[in-house]
C-alpha cells in the first residue's frame, strides 16, 4: 500500500469566471472520487499523483473528491472540484491545484451525484474527446462487502443490481469515449451489462486493484500522444500492469499482488449476452455433466466468495474437456467473440492459464447461489438466463 504522505493544501481558490467560451481541449479527463470511507488518504494521495504527470492545457483534468470528516490529513470534509495542473514545484507536499467549486456535504453513493458531475464537467470544460474515471471501493456487481463508491456518511453506494450505476451513466447527455474503473472487481460481464452503450471502451480490473490503483503519474501523460482510442487504452492497460513490476513507478519489494486488467469494447456486449444466452439454451440440460463440473472447477476463482470465474478461463477449460463436437464449436467462436471484444488484456501473478478478461458469476455451492438469485435476477446480464444454467446444474447434483 502507498505510504502516507501529510499533505499542505495551497491555499488559492479559482472561481469560473470567463468573458468567452472555453477553450475546446483535446480532452476532458473526469475524475469521480467517492472518497467519504476507508480510501479518504489514498485518494488525496492519488491527486498528488495526478499532479506529477506531464500534460499540457490540451488536456483538462477535472476532479471530484467527497472527502471522509476526521481524516488523517485533516483534509477538507465534504466535496470539492478541482482543475488538477501538472506540479512544476515537483513538489509532492502540496497540492497545487486551484479549488473551483466547493459543494459542502454531499452523498457520493447517489448516482445523481455521479451523473450531474459529468455533465458539468462536459459543459463547462468542452473537448474533442471525453473520459470518465470512477475512483473508489468495489466489488463488482455484489451490493455487499466493499460496495461500488460507498459513502460512509450517508451510508449508500451506487447499487449496481438495483440500477444506480446504469441510472448514472444514462443520466449522462455527453458521449463517453473511454471509462476507467479504478475499483476492485468491476471488471466483470454483470458490471459491463449494466454500462451498455454509455461508453465506448471500458478499462478495468476483475480482481483486486491495489490502494495506489492506476499510475496517474505516468497514463495521463498519454492522452494527446493517441489519435487512436484503441492504442491509448492499450498503452494504460500495459503501463497499469508494468507499474507494479519491480522497476516500476508503484512496485514495493516484498508486495507481489494478484493483478489483473482489460480494455474492453462495450459495442460487443450485446453479442456477448447473445452468445451467453445461445449457450443457456443449447447446454443447460448438460449443465451438471461432469465436463461442466470439471471445467468450472478448474477455473480460478475471484471476489470475496470465490464465486467468479474468468468468462475465458472457463470456456477455454471446457475446450479440453471430451466435450461433444458441437460444443466444442461453440466454445471456440465464443472465445473468439470476447477476444475481440477485450482487445487488450493483461494479468500478473495469478496462478492461472487464462485470465485477465472479465468475470461471470459461477458460485460452485448451491447456497451462495440460492441467497444471491434474486438479487442477480435484478441485473441486466439476467436476460441471457444464466442463472437458470447454474440452477439446472444444482439440480443435477441433487438427483439421487
Amino acid at each position: 500500500m502507498k505510504m502516507l504522505r501529510r499533505i499542505l493544501l495551497f491555499p488559492m481558490f479559482l472561481l469560473i469566471t470567463s468573458c468567452g467560451a472555453p477553450k475546446q481541449a483535446i480532452w476532458t479527463i473526469l475524475v469521480y472520487m467517492a472518497a467519504d470511507n476507508s480510501l479518504n488518504e489514498a485518494a488525496i494521495d492519488e491527486i498528488n499523483e495526478m499532479e506529477a504527470a506531464d500534460f499540457s492545457d490540451e488536456i483538462n483534468v477535472i476532479l471530484q473528491i467527497d472527502s471522509r470528516e476526521g481524516n488523517l490529513y485533516n483534509f477538507y470534509p465534504g466535496a470539492r472540484r478541482y482543475h488538477i495542473y501538472p506540479d512544476t514545484s515537483n513538489d509532492l507536499q502540496i497540492i497545487h491545484s486551484p479549488v473551483i467549486r466547493s459543494l459542502g456535504e454531499i452523498d457520493s453513493g447517489d448516482p445523481q451525484q455521479l451523473a450531474d458531475f459529468v455533465n458539468w464537467g462536459c459543459n463547462n470544460y468542452p473537448a474533442d474527446n471525453t473520459a470518465l474515471i470512477i475512483w473508489s471501493h468495489g466489488n463488482g456487481w455484489y451490493d455487499a462487502y466493499n460496495r461500488f463508491c460507498p459513502d460512509n456518511d450517508s451510508g449508500n453506494s451506487i447499487s449496481v443490481p438495483n440500477g444506480d450505476l446504469a441510472a448514472a451513466l444514462y443520466g449522462i447527455y455527453h458521449e463517453i469515449d473511454m471509462l476507467i474503473l479504478d475499483a476492485c472487481n468491476m471488471q466483470c460481464l454483470e458490471v459491463l451489462a449494466e454500462i451498455g452503450n454509455n461508453a465506448d471502451l471500458v478499462i478495468g480490473s476483475e480482481t483486486t486493484v491495489c490502494t495506489d490503483g492506476f499510475p496517474y503519474s505516468e497514463i495521463l501523460g498519454f492522452w494527446e500522444d493517441y489519435n487512436d482510442f484503441d492504442m491509448l487504452a492499450q498503452e494504460i492497460t500495459l503501463t497499469y500492469i508494468n507499474s507494479y513490476l519491480p522497476g516500476g513507478s508503484q512496485y514495493q519489494p516484498g508486495v507481489n499482488p494478484g493483478l489483473s486488467v482489460s480494455s474492453f469494447r462495450s459495442e460487443k456486449i450485446n453479442d456477448i449476452m447473445d452468445q451467453i444466452e445461445n449457450f443457456v439454451t443449447a447446454w443447460q440440460i448438460s449443465a451438471g455433466e461432469d465436463y461442466m463440473e470439471n471445467a468450472r472447477g478448474n477455473c480460478l476463482e475471484y471476489n470475496d466468495l470465490n464465486a467468479d470465474v474468468d468468462v475465458i478461463d472457463f470456456f477455454s477449460q471446457l475446450v479440453t474437456e471430451e466435450i461433444p463436437q458441437d460444443l466444442e464449436i461453440f466454445c471456440n467462436d465464443i472465445i473468439t467473440l470476447l477476444n475481440q471484444a477485450f482487445f487488450c488484456q493483461q494479468y500478473y501473478n495469478l496462478p492461472a492459464e487464462f485470465s485477465g478478461t472479465a468475470t461471470i458469476w459461477f458460485p460452485d455451492t448451491e447456497d451462495t447461489f440460492v441467497n444471491l438469485n434474486v438479487v442477480y435476477n435484478q441485473l441486466e446480464f439476467a436476460e441471457t438466463d444464466w442463472t437458470l444454467f447454474l440452477d439446472s446444474g444444482f439440480s443435477r447434483q441433487n438427483m439421487p
